[in-house]
């Protein structure tokens, strides 16, 4: 990936949100800054 760092994957229905249809995925050997 060109941009490393943790992505937030996710549906735009509430309910899906809420039913689990939604994840981070962070890219290996990525060292957050804050």
């Amino acid at each position: 990936a060109d941009s490393p760092g943790r992505w937030l994957f996710h549906c735009h229905n509430l309910y899906h949100m809420a039913s689990g249809m939604m994840t981070e995925v962070a890219y290996a050997g990525f060292t957050a800054g804050y």
